[in-house]
């Protein structure tokens, strides 16, 4: 992962936080595991089924659901399946974060089929237009089965800094060994997007990189996890520091937490 070395006079840039912590073993190693073998449904129900216990336990700590973990980074033999410019993978920056949600798993499934996406974050999202190009609206709500979306996305991110990009994001329900339903999205962008009018600006979504998962909670919640690795460009590379770039990354998975539950309980 790169390393950006901050002096003093750019403290207020980061907010002078403590450093995050590697994520744990097991956070790190599934978050690895579902992102490779998201295609085989054995695999990911070993998979939720392991980590579930964790979301239970660890997952609804101060540390996991306001803090999170940094992750080690994606290789090119984890990526196969997810084509993407050829930028290094050592240049992903990636992090860990938890969320719990009091609406149960139906709820956020049903919203994972909306069109408009934007209630995500309002205020970053200019555009969020999702086309699902495999699987039914009316099955995956069931629940059951998958869909295979593509996003059409424009977001201002720090800085006034303003970038398009399309995602390709599948999503699937899963069933643990328990009987415990969870549903698990991958999500990955195949080409660079870049600010201004002809795509030629300095300000890019470079490597983006995501599982997304809603675990339905034995105390009838649903608990969120995004593994997220992202390498982004920016005109202000120089300026930003990378504890605010994760402070970032973190700040906005927060705020999609707060806005799908927001959405759910009709405040949006």
């Amino acid at each position: 992962m790169r390393f950006i070395v901050a002096s003093l006079s750019l403290c207020f840039l980061s907010g002078c936080a403590r450093e995050r912590p590697p994520a744990p073993d097991d956070l790190d190693g599934m978050s690895h595991f579902l992102f490779v073998n998201w295609n085989d449904d054995k695999q990911m129900s070993a998979g939720m089924s392991v980590l579930g216990p964790w979301l239970e336990t660890e997952g609804r700590t101060e540390e996991s659901t306001s803090f999170g973990f940094l992750l080690t980074d994606l290789t090119s033999e984890e990526t196969i399946e997810t084509p993407h410019p050829e930028y290094d993978l050592d240049l992903l920056i990636g992090v860990a974060l938890t969320g719990i949600s009091p609406f149960p798993i139906e709820e956020h499934g049903a919203l994972i089929t909306r069109k408009d996406q934007t209630w995500n974050s309002p205020k970053t999202y200019i555009k969020y237009d999702r086309t699902l190009i495999e699987g039914s609206v009316e099955e995956f709500v069931g629940p059951l089965g998958r869909v295979r979306t593509e996003n059409d996305i424009d977001k201002s991110g720090p800085l006034g800094i303003h970038i398009p990009y399309f995602l390709n994001k599948d999503f699937k329900w899963v069933e643990t060994d328990t009987g415990k339903p969870a549903i698990v999205a991958r999500s990955w962008v195949e080409a660079e997007g870049c600010s201004g009018s002809d795509g030629q600006g300095k300000n890019c979504v470079s490597l983006s990189f995501s599982i997304d998962l809603w675990y339905a909670s034995e105390a009838n919640e649903t608990i969120r996890l995004t593994s997220t690795w992202n390498h982004l460009q920016t005109s202000v590379d120089d300026l930003l520091t990378e504890e605010f770039l994760v402070k970032t990354m973190t700040d906005g998975l927060q705020d999609v937490f707060e806005n799908t539950d927001a959405v759910l309980n009709d405040e949006l």
